[in-house]
């Protein structure tokens, strides 16, 4: 819940950073072994030179950030043995995600 609050909300503010119209996407997909949950938006992208400092803690790019959404977001990620990441998106704005391992009962 912490992570996927924390992805909407940085997309939220990354979005109404752009001229254009402010477009949230929320996906999943799953295979056998892992879901992933992905939160895209219109935002000016990451750049960079911050991509490698984003996951690190008190680390941030707002004004009143205090950089612990992404940081504490890779630690719950992490601790369910899953991955997080992002990517640009080439019309613009950016993708972040997170893998987490399919539970076998």
């Amino acid at each position: 819940q912490h992570v996927i609050f924390a992805l909407v909300q940085n997309a939220c503010d990354a979005s109404s950073q752009s001229n254009a119209a402010p477009r949230i996407g929320l996906a999943t997909s799953s295979d056998r072994y892992m879901v992933e949950f992905s939160v895209s938006d219109t935002g000016p992208g990451i750049p960079q030179n911050v991509q490698s400092n984003l996951f690190r803690p008190f680390f941030t790019t707002k004004s009143r950030g205090t950089g612990l959404g992404l940081a504490s977001s890779k630690a719950i990620v992490e601790a369910h043995e899953g991955t997080i990441g992002f990517e640009n998106i080439p019309q613009g704005g950016s993708r972040f995600w997170f893998r987490l391992p399919v539970a076998v009962g």
